[in-house]
This record gives C-alpha cells, sequence and structure tokens, in this order.
C-alpha cells in the first residue's frame, strides 16, 4: 500500500512541474518569438543605413530598426549607383534574404 501512494505521489508531481514548466517557460518564450519576428513586406519603404558600401555587383550590409531592435542584413543596390558607409537608404525589395536599396533622397 505504501509504495502505490508514494508512486502516486511521484505521479502527481511529475505531472506538476511538467505544466508549470511549460506555462512559465515554454508558452511565455514561444510567444515572444512571434512577436519578435517582422514581415518582410513590412520592410519595404523602410529606411536604413549601410554600414558597409553598396553597389549592384557586390554585396554590402545595412541597418534598421524596427520595434526599438536594431537587425542588420546582407544588401546591394538596384541601380548601378555606389552607396557609401553610413549614407542613409530606402529598402526597395527583398529577394532570397537580400535587401536591394536605393539612396534616400533629400527633401
Amino acid at each position: 500500500m505504501e509504495s502505490g501512494v508514494a508512486a502516486f505521489i511521484a505521479v502527481a508531481a511529475a505531472t506538476t512541474v511538467s505544466w508549470l514548466l511549460y506555462k512559465l517557460v515554454v508558452v511565455p518564450l514561444h510567444n515572444a518569438q512571434n512577436t519578435s519576428a517582422v514581415s518582410q513586406a513590412a520592410l519595404i519603404g523602410k529606411e536604413a543605413k549601410a554600414t558597409l558600401n553598396l553597389s549592384k555587383d557586390s554585396f554590402g550590409n545595412i541597418v534598421y530598426i524596427v520595434g526599438g531592435n536594431t537587425y542588420s542584413s546582407p544588401a546591394k543596390t538596384l541601380e548601378e549607383e555606389l552607396i557609401l558607409k553610413g549614407e542613409a537608404v530606402v529598402i526597395k525589395k527583398i529577394e532570397n534574404n537580400v535587401f536591394y536599396v536605393a539612396r534616400k533622397q533629400q527633401d
């Protein structure tokens, strides 16, 4: 009889610990992952900054800020132009996770 009670208590404790881990760790991490992802379509037209020189023939790098988070991505220019490090650019399209940008027009 005592071993049956001990087994029941062990199963109940294991079930409780598993449920608590799921609710307090797994669910919040899953929700945080889903809310931090940014749709690529939402980035079209967004301003960014070149962190490496950009051209149509070679990869450079841009950084952009969404929701207070800074992201970095590989980039190329759409036109036959050279965009220097530090210049403001606008994201025009994204293909295969490569951002195609153009120099931001001065107002």
